[in-house]
């Protein structure tokens, strides 16, 4: 999930333009073509929500791991926990939005669906 990130989605450095407009139409088309992602998102490097869909659980992400790593230019994965926006089981991948010079710029996550059988 992280390459496809990587290749669709960060690759084209549309991301760069930090707009919300822009951020939704293209994570929206994203997630509805990835039946496997329940949640996906974008935040500056403050931690504020550029776009998340569906909305954000919570208004700044700057306390949550997968923010910090990813605003250091880190890829993070997280282990299995119940989701804040779906109280589902997930896992939370996330990344940085880089600019071509490679600077940290935002970050980008998906909550990634878990199934459990019992």
């Amino acid at each position: 999930t992280m390459k496809l990130i990587e290749n669709e989605l960060l690759s084209n450095y549309k991301l760069v333009d930090l707009t919300k407009e822009i951020h939704k139409s293209i994570l929206d088309k994203f997630l509805s073509d990835s039946s496997y992602i329940e949640a996906i998102w974008t935040n500056n490097t403050k931690g504020k929500f550029i776009y998340s869909n569906p909305s954000a659980g919570i208004a700044n992400a700057n306390v949550r791991q997968w923010f910090q790593e990813s605003v250091k230019g880190k890829g993070f994965v997280s282990s299995v926990y119940i989701s804040a926006i779906t109280s589902n089981p997930c896992v939370t991948v996330s990344l940085p939005i880089l600019t071509s010079d490679k600077k940290v710029i935002g970050v980008i996550g998906a909550d990634l669906k878990v199934e459990i059988d019992i």
